[in-house]
């Protein structure tokens, strides 16, 4: 006769088996995420042992693309001609973009320059270098009023631009921006064995910006206007067909300024004879994108201008993060889905919050996730481990 204790264990032995194979299939070795970034701020490349820091704790938490901020200020952590050499380095011998990539490459890392491109710079103190762009060109400078450019050339410029705002971008409609911005990228590619090259803040300000002197000068003599386009148009509301038509072609005019650029630079990426992801860091909801920053983001990827974008939802509510994944997936097809990485950021919520998030776009189907940033998660790494484990980098 059958002992009931021994079919019991048996049934518990069974129960248990069954309960860790599913668990296995849950956190095996199969990448939760088939592309797992991380983002990587200037400061954590200032030296060999840093960044050795950085791509060991990478390989140990299963990352495989790292995007290593190279241009941040309108400097450079590589070696340049163009632009002057970031105030994070000391000394002249050390080339951190080159180190990265070197040694990323022996771990299997991906590696990705990553730049701002019109941020110019945002610190108190002006930059020390002569020939920083801050310095040389104060007339490359946006602006949000015409009469904004007088206070440009002024010694009282601090932290804050004339519209109270952190930061001075340059213009994108500025004529000489654009190809001044191809040229440093084209440094970057032609001289660094890169995976990725990823632009960040390829946008204007806000939706106040856009009033540079010299192009405000080129839209009008473009549409050939006997309006002058500055702060006195602003007193034309009243007339409705004027101020609708310039407000169309003024907003295209800004549209197409920043998509210029993508479009120059992804024709370089193309005829290079290497595989390189071309992305772009961007807003979060599609239209606020464009009409309040001037980044038509959802056409880039539309027409193959770039390869991914990693979505920056980085709002804190958890609701608001669903309804911009919701308002993606309504608009994009799923071939374009495919090409998005969610960001998620760690700066403004708790490690519990984020989980929540990076679990709900797994759920939604994307394919990549991307967390703002190394330098916070090494900061607060205790409270960050939940982030780290293998229920959220692994299935």
């Amino acid at each position: 006769m059958s002992n009931p204790f021994k079919i019991k264990i048996r049934v518990d032995i069974i129960i248990a088996l069954i309960f860790f194979i599913f668990i296995s299939s849950l956190f095996g070795e199969k990448p939760y995420f088939q592309n797992r970034c991380l983002w990587v701020v200037r400061y954590s490349l200032a030296s060999k042992t840093s960044i050795d820091e950085l791509l060991q704790f990478a390989v140990q938490n299963n990352f495989n693309h790292i995007f290593v901020q190279v241009r941040g200020r309108g400097d450079s952590l590589y070696r340049s001609s163009l632009v002057p050499r970031s105030e994070v380095l000391k000394g002249d011998k050390f080339d951190p973009l080159q180190y990265v990539i070197q040694e990323g490459h022996k771990l299997q890392l991906n590696v990705h320059a990553w730049v701002n491109v019109y941020m110019l710079w945002s610190a108190e103190k002006h930059p020390t270098y002569e020939h920083h762009l801050f310095n040389r060109h104060p007339d490359w400078l946006d602006a949000v009023m015409e009469e904004t450019n007088k206070y440009l050339y002024t010694a009282e410029r601090l932290t804050t631009d004339a519209s109270g705002q952190d930061g001075f971008y340059l213009a994108p409609n500025h004529p000489s921006v654009n190809p001044y911005l191809l040229a440093v990228f084209k440094e970057i590619l032609n001289n660094y064995n890169l995976d990725g090259f990823h632009l960040d803040y390829v946008r204007y300000k806000n939706q106040y910006y856009g009033y540079n002197s010299v192009g405000i000068e080129k839209f009008n003599n473009q549409y050939s206007s006997s309006n002058k386009f500055d702060s006195g148009f602003i007193q034309t509301v009243g007339k409705k067909d004027l101020t609708n038509d310039y407000l169309i072609k003024w907003e295209e005019t800004l549209l197409n300024s920043i998509t210029e650029l993508v479009i120059k630079l992804n024709s370089v990426v193309k005829n290079m004879n290497r595989e390189i992801t071309l992305s772009a860091a961007v807003k979060p909801n599609i239209e606020m994108a464009k009409k309040l920053y001037y980044q038509e983001w959802d056409m880039w990827l539309s027409e193959g201008l770039i390869d991914w974008v990693l979505v920056m939802n980085y709002d804190p509510n958890f609701q608001n993060f669903v309804k911009n994944i919701t308002a993606i997936k309504n608009q994009m097809s799923i071939i374009e889905i495919s090409k998005i990485v969610m960001g998620v950021a760690l700066y403004n919520q708790t490690p519990e919050n984020a989980l929540k998030k990076i679990q709900y776009s797994y759920d939604a189907g994307f394919k990549g996730i991307a967390l703002f940033s190394y330098n916070v998660i090494t900061e607060h790494l205790n409270q960050m481990k939940p982030i780290l484990s293998i229920n959220a980098m692994k299935e």
